[in-house]
């Protein structure tokens, strides 16, 4: 869908295009990780899984600005979910990233060691289990798109404070030692998190010709968020040192499948404030639950199976 507003014409002849997207023929997210050594996994037996943050998008907006004149804002919000599901899928991801390791031949230490070696180490666990965000930017120059989120820990192994979404990643440093604190030359520390997405939007904003145009749209695709996702890997080396690494998805693997139906207007907008003529609209993008759960599924299950793949290569 697409909202279009000319400076020259009036409010209601602003074009609204919606895109439709056909199927996609498989339903699969292949990943591509990002150069690391293979080597960094020799001698690897033991693993600890600290948490697994899975990140869902739960609205997207997009806002064009072309001076004072033309404005205007798309917002798209999940709806057909509830917070049990993000939860219940949170600790489904987990326990299959556990069972990966565990059919691979490592051992991995059980959740109640963990939350001791967590507490050992003095990591603070996220509030509430989950850490939230609503889509909007103060200030727009030209376009901008801004994402809300709600991000879960498993309940077996609740989200780490330190790592939450937002958080700097220079003070990652301090806490890495803390994932392996204690335990035996050649343990892994597997700290994943994964970004679900469900669509694409833009903005554009140009003058030109005595008239200013503002142009915000978008459509819905399934996506796995490589650039926001990624890998914490911590390893207990001798001495109570530790080699902390980073890897993420160099690829955004995306289905445009009928994952849900899109309602204009049928959801919130934050109003344009200034502006001589604005053009504002929230949809609601009503999930189909049981083709959307299939695709969360899918998209840990590759995740998690991808990260398994990439430490059995470099075990030696």
């Amino acid at each position: 869908m697409r909202l279009s507003f000319l400076r020259c014409l009036p409010l209601a002849a602003a074009a609204i295009l919606l895109s439709i997207a056909a199927p996609a023929a498989a339903q699969s997210f292949p990943i591509k990780w990002s150069n690391h050594q293979s080597s960094y996994f020799k001698g690897v037996g033991t693993v600890v899984l600290p948490s697994y943050h899975l990140t869902f998008i739960t609205s997207k907006e997009a806002t064009a600005v072309a001076g004072f004149g033309a404005r205007a804002r798309l917002t798209k919000s999940l709806a057909g979910v509830d917070e049990a599901t993000l939860r219940r899928l949170t600790d489904e991801a987990y326990a299959d990233l556990s069972a990966r390791f565990t059919a691979a031949g490592y051992t991995v230490i059980d959740p109640e060691t963990t939350r001791a070696i967590l507490a050992q180490g003095g990591v603070a666990l996220q509030p509430g289990n989950v850490s939230t965000a609503q889509a909007g930017q103060a200030i727009v120059v030209n376009s901008a798109v801004s994402n809300g989120h709600a991000m879960f820990g498993p309940a077996a192994a609740p989200a780490l404070a330190p790592f939450r979404p937002g958080s700097n990643p220079m003070s990652w440093t301090a806490q890495y030692p803390k994932l392996v604190a204690g335990q035996p030359k050649d343990t892994l520390a597997v700290l994943p998190y994964l970004v679900i997405d469900f669509g694409n939007l833009g903005g554009k904003a140009s003058s030109g010709f005595g008239r200013q145009t503002a142009t915000v749209g978008g459509d819905l695709a399934f996506t796995v968020r490589g650039v926001q996702s990624g890998l914490i890997l911590v390893k207990a080396l001798d001495r109570g040192r530790s080699w902390p690494a980073f890897i993420r998805p160099e690829n955004e693997p995306s289905i445009a499948a009928a994952f849900a139906t899109e309602v204009p207007g049928g959801g919130g907008v934050r109003p344009l404030q200034i502006g001589t003529e604005n053009l504002t609209r929230g949809d609601a993008v009503v999930l189909n639950l049981p083709v959307w759960e299939g695709l969360v599924r899918q998209a840990f299950q590759d995740y998690n199976a991808a990260i398994v793949a990439a430490v059995v290569k470099g075990r030696g």
